[in-house]
């Protein structure tokens, strides 16, 4: 009988990795060359990560208009924007494949005044190996990432790793 267990694990997990996507993209790490990526915001207009240069860091948070721990995060992300955003910091909130009129009507109900892109299929969220979120992907003016993790760290944190990257 254990055999039997066994073997149907086995079966079923090697099935997983089989047909189961789950590849990861090496440029998404911690000291590595952010991926590029070109995505519509909520007004059709492309937005990509290299027109930002060498002048600006970028806070990427990958998100959903479902997501609760998304949404507990905009204060802080609209006190971030705030506070930095004149200083050399863009936020980039990108919307995991949800309706760009459904995310249009939330950010106005939330207030939020930064940046919203869709993805509309995934792609940059797998090129950045979201597997869940929020994810919070903080760049530098180097395009290199500092921090990639989910969820988002604390105010003090994220104010530390701001500093270290060179937002005055």
């Amino acid at each position: 009988m254990a055999k039997k267990i066994l073997f149907t694990f086995l079966a079923i997990t090697l099935t997983l990795f089989t047909f189961t996507d789950i590849s990861f993209s090496a440029g998404a790490t911690v000291g590595s060359k952010a991926p590029e990526f070109s995505l519509n915001d909520l007004n059709e207009k492309p937005v990509s990560l290299k027109e930002f240069g060498n002048n600006k860091a970028v806070l990427l948070v990958f998100w959903a208009t479902w997501c609760p721990y998304c949404v507990q995060e905009i204060p802080e992300l609209k006190r971030i924007n705030s506070e930095y955003k004149d200083k050399g910091l863009e936020i980039i909130a990108v919307d995991i494949r949800e309706n760009p009129a459904l995310v249009s009507d939330f950010a106005k109900k939330q207030g939020i005044d930064y940046t919203i892109v869709i993805d509309a299929d995934g792609s940059v969220s797998k090129d950045y190996n979201v597997v869940g979120i929020p994810t919070n992907v903080l760049i530098d003016k180097n395009g290199i990432i500092q921090y990639n993790a989910n969820p988002m760290p604390s105010k003090k944190l994220i104010d530390k790793l701001i500093k270290e990257i060179d937002v005055k």
